[in-house]
């Protein structure tokens, strides 16, 4: 079976930090805050959103 999948983004992923990192600290990703920014047209999409405890995020 042969099958497509297409996907179209909504919105991007911005990185949570507005200065360098210093080099003497490593940084797991797991400890940085980014930020989604949801492309207006979509946003009426996303009601209801918080009544939920987690999303799935591919980017």
């Amino acid at each position: 079976m042969n099958s497509t999948m297409c996907l179209k983004p909504i919105g991007v992923v911005v990185e949570g930090l507005n200065k360098p990192i210093d080099s003497s600290v490593t940084k797991s990703r797991f400890e940085l805050i980014s930020t989604i920014k949801v492309f207006e047209e979509y946003t009426e999409g996303l009601k209801g959103l918080e009544e939920y405890s987690h999303i799935i995020i591919i980017y």
